[in-house]
């Protein structure tokens, strides 16, 4: 549903697909689903702009890759600190 202040995007997703399912079970909770995908483009966009500073091209599963490792590499050294 949209209004004339915003914009309804969609988004097709294969019938044999449970990312929707596990997207409002990880991360949606009982808050709404359309806030949490505007928050998670917001984290791809800044996500995008340091890799783009660092002359980085990482697409996919390898920017996944590497943006978990790093969160993981971060909350182990501050358990060190």
């Amino acid at each position: 549903m949209s209004d004339d202040s915003g914009s309804t995007v969609g988004v097709w997703i294969p019938d044999d697909s449970d990312l929707i399912e596990q997207f409002d079970r990880e991360v949606c909770g009982d808050d709404y689903r359309s806030k949490q995908i505007r928050e998670a483009m917001e984290l791809l966009i800044a996500v995008e702009e340091v890799l783009g500073t660092a002359g980085m091209d990482l697409s996919g599963r390898d920017r996944r890759m590497f943006v978990r490792q790093a969160l993981l590499d971060e909350i182990r050294r501050e358990g060190e600190e």
